[in-house]
């Protein structure tokens, strides 16, 4: 399931390992690996990075909880899927 978080930012969950690595592949294939930003468990992701991706403008002063609510929300929604990868659309 692909969301797009903000302008060329998508996140794309993944019901097993095995459909994530494949992605990851043709990524590589396709010589587009500078634009994963983040794979793995959507639950591990750390602070930095879930504003990084949710924010236009991550440098603004915004209540961290405010920020983890948006991206549980995000994970949430895509129940059973305990694999993601974050890239850059273009």
């Amino acid at each position: 399931m692909k969301i797009e978080l903000k302008e060329n930012i998508v996140y794309e969950s993944f019901e097993n390992k095995k459909d994530m690595m494949e992605k990851i592949l043709k990524m590589i294939l396709d010589s587009k690996t500078d634009k994963i930003i983040y794979k793995g468990n959507p639950t591990e992701i750390n602070y930095k990075m879930m504003k990084k991706v949710l924010l236009k403008d991550y440098t603004q002063r915004i209540n961290p909880d405010v920020i983890k609510n948006m991206y549980n929300e995000i994970v949430k929604s895509n129940s059973n899927r305990q694999f993601c990868i974050i890239y850059k659309n273009k």
